[in-house]
């Protein structure tokens, strides 16, 4: 085998960008800070919807922007109390909870 530098030639000129070519690539997802959305719910104080499937078709762009309300979400949970969303997602290797009132915007991931 050769080397260069201590390194095995075919690793000498490997790089952390290379990385950025598979999409599929979970270390890739993680370099460019991928939105994957774990678990989101729809709650009242009494009743919780799973809509996990319905907030990750909502992804466009590797980004979310959605007002939460009742028709977005498929339905009312509980008539006439207020609701939040809560949504658990994955930014880059940071996993993250937002919470989101009824009538409020996401906006995921969020720019600073």
């Amino acid at each position: 085998m050769n080397y260069i530098r201590g390194v095995p030639a075919a690793l000498a000129n490997w790089s952390p960008v290379v990385w950025r070519g598979f999409p599929s690539s979970r270390v890739g997802s993680a370099i460019r800070g991928v939105l994957e959305v774990i678990r989101a719910t729809y709650k009242s104080p009494n009743k919780p919807v799973d809509v996990t499937k319905r907030v990750k078709a909502l992804i466009s762009n590797g980004r979310l922007s959605f007002r939460v309300d009742n028709e977005t979400m498929g339905g009312d949970p509980e008539y006439g109390v207020p609701k939040s969303l809560v949504i658990y997602y994955r930014y880059g290797d940071q996993k993250i909870e937002s919470t989101f009132d009824e009538g409020s915007r996401v906006e995921l991931p969020q720019q600073y």
